[in-house]
């Protein structure tokens, strides 16, 4: 995010999140623009053009992506943080070796499928300094607003229908609006509990409450509570019992308390109350077949798993019609072994340790994001989309590059990144 000046009491601009915050030599922000377009693009093309078809719409920013990290690898260098990368490589690693004895035709499910897991290190790549840490920063909480608006005046234009009345599955876009609105509502925690701008309160104290009221009105069970997890989470940072930590609950609890009470607000009880709650929407059956049939499998199997997409099949004659597992842990289990979940759990625990040492409102922000993502994972396979990896990628640059409350970088000090550049 741009710093912007407030009333300092020295002579030196004080920038938006702290002055610890300031970007070290001189930035460039070429891939994290483009990554900020993407993460706009997409979540506008998958809800409120969701109506739209424009084949090969994304290829372009794929190419970009493509171009900016060979720029930066044959000039000014690549700045990585050793252990998300490296685990990031080892899975990837492990999605290839399902590959091995691929019975069924490569179809254009699976080449998705692994084009959204490199398209995860490429965007973890592209963020590259603290500047375009803020950047993104932005652009994350102004897209969740831009959907949110949407969501609310489609909304208001049908009545304040069940689920918002949208014509895009209401857990999609209740998925794409939590990142956002977990970045917005960390960045409240810290502007009443820190000297921060009066823009920034403000600013984030109205993202927050048009983002959670969004989320209300798609009635989603859960992203809802994978969303309040993640928000317990936020609110468990670095907790210490003074009055403005109190104050910040209080006002969080009054957000939460006024959509409830807006037009539509009704709506998520409804939700909880209707039938298949007992059955978690029919996925428990599922979930326990996928097991029992993981459970019979060979070493083999067992370690590397069935192989890409394999878990359909496992589903599909469970069900007759369903072929999603409804638990990405399930099938990454399925499809990629006891190595396979192991890596994959890896990867998101080692972000999630970093993210704790974190000073505000990284430390929440981080903490918060990666909360909902494990916690959407249990119902749904949220890997399966583009925007996961992309929202991993945020989080994994928060702990790249924000400062830890002893003041490191991994990328100097703890010895965990490496530096490639020409010599």
């Amino acid at each position: 995010m741009q710093p912007i000046r407030t009333r300092p009491h020295h002579p030196s601009p004080k920038p938006l999140l702290g002055k610890d915050l300031r970007p070290q030599g001189p930035p460039n922000l070429a891939g994290e623009s483009l990554l900020v377009l993407y993460w706009l693009a997409f979540c506008l093309y998958e809800t409120v053009f969701a109506s739209t078809t424009i084949s090969g719409f994304f290829y372009p920013f794929y190419l970009a992506f493509l171009a900016v990290v060979l720029a930066m690898l044959f000039t000014r260098g690549i700045r990585l943080w050793s252990p998300a990368i490296l685990l990031h490589v080892a899975l990837l690693l492990a999605v290839a070796a399902g590959f091995v004895g691929f019975q069924e035709p490569i179809d254009f499910g699976p080449i998705q499928r692994v084009v959204a897991y490199l398209l995860g290190l490429i965007a973890t790549v592209l963020v590259q300094s603290r500047r375009g840490l803020h950047l993104l920063t932005t652009g994350v909480v102004l897209t969740a607003v831009a959907v949110a608006s949407w969501v609310v005046s489609q909304a208001f234009l049908g009545g304040f229908a069940y689920r918002g009345n949208i014509e895009t599955d209401p857990n999609v876009a209740a998925f794409y609006l939590a990142p956002g609105a977990i970045t917005a509502v960390a960045l409240l925690r810290f502007a009443l509990l820190s000297r921060a701008s009066f823009l920034l309160l403000v600013g984030s104290a109205l993202a927050s409450l048009i983002t959670l009221y969004a989320s209300l009105l798609l009635a989603s069970r859960g992203m809802t509570i994978a969303l309040v997890l993640a928000l317990i989470m936020l609110l468990l940072h670095g907790v210490r019992t003074d009055a403005r930590r109190l104050g910040f609950i209080l006002v969080l609890l009054a957000l939460a308390g006024g959509a409830f009470l807006l037009p539509g607000g009704q709506g998520l009880v409804e939700r909880f109350t209707s039938e298949r709650v007992e059955s978690g929407g029919s996925r428990i059956p599922i979930w326990g077949t996928t097991l029992r049939r993981y459970s019979e499998s060979s070493l083999q199997h067992l370690l590397l798993g069935h192989g890409m997409d394999a878990s359909k099949r496992v589903v599909q004659n469970a069900s007759g019609s369903l072929t999603s597992t409804h638990n990405a842990y399930l099938q990454w289990l399925y499809e990629f072994g006891f190595v396979g979940l192991t890596l994959f759990l890896a990867l998101h625990a080692v972000v999630f340790q970093r993210g704790r040492s974190l000073r505000e409102p990284w430390g929440a922000m981080a903490v918060g994001v990666m909360t909902f993502l494990l916690a959407a994972c249990l119902t749904v396979n949220a890997t399966d989309g583009f925007l996961y990896w992309v929202a991993l990628a945020f989080v994994i640059s928060i702990a790249t590059f924000a400062p830890s409350v002893t003041g490191t970088q991994p990328l100097r000090n703890m010895n965990q990144g490496v530096r490639h550049a020409p010599r």
